[in-house]
């Protein structure tokens, strides 16, 4: 049985949904993904609409795969780029491994005209110290490694985010996962040229 937080929540986002012209991506994720949609789509602009499920639900939460497999199956997607590594702490490597393991053969079995990303988990710091990784960011890195070992098993490309936001701790807010609007804007801009590169 999937353990839950506090408190969870689930947000889908349709870009335009009545436009059926442009090219559909699909970003799944959590916080980090739902600060930065809208600069992904600011970024990449009006001929791709960015569509977005971010949520607190944790790989051992059957509600992640069905409610990204819900919305994935309601568009013709491009791309779908999958991320989950900030939630659900209480899962050892080899759970994780395994569920993410299992929702990457979904979503490659199931959506075969989808260019599959796996994008990695941002990095996890201490409390008003941005600065300095937290005693969680080691699971990170081992989920991270995690990520790419499926990464290689599928024959997948990886977006390393956390590289990219690992060297700019002035763009977080200073607690131990989430950015500024700046940090956003960046993070959106490298997805955007990401994605804008491979559709």
């Amino acid at each position: 049985m999937s353990k839950l937080e506090q408190y969870e929540w689930v947000n889908l986002w349709y870009d335009e949904a009545n436009d059926e012209s442009g090219t559909r991506v699909l970003l799944i994720g959590d916080s980090i993904m739902l600060g930065s949609r809208q600069y992904v789509q600011k970024h990449i602009g009006k001929d791709v609409h960015v569509d977005m499920i971010a949520t607190s639900r944790a790989m051992d939460n059957p509600s992640l795969k069905k409610e990204a497999l819900y919305m994935a199956d309601s568009e013709d997607y491009r791309l779908i780029r999958f991320n989950n590594g900030l939630h659900g702490f209480h899962l050892g490597i080899d759970d994780y491994e395994r569920l993410y393991d299992e929702m990457i053969n979904e979503l490659t079995s199931r959506y075969k005209n989808a260019k599959i990303i796996i994008g990695l988990t941002t990095p996890a710091t201490v409390d008003k110290k941005p600065e300095e990784f937290s005693e969680l960011n080691d699971i990170v890195l081992e989920r991270n490694e995690a990520a790419k070992r499926i990464a290689l098993k599928y024959g997948l490309e990886v977006d390393d985010l956390y590289a990219v936001t690992s060297v700019h701790p002035e763009l977080r807010v200073g607690d131990f996962a989430h950015f500024k609007e700046e940090g956003y804007d960046m993070i959106g801009r490298h997805i955007a040229e990401y994605i804008a590169a491979r559709v």
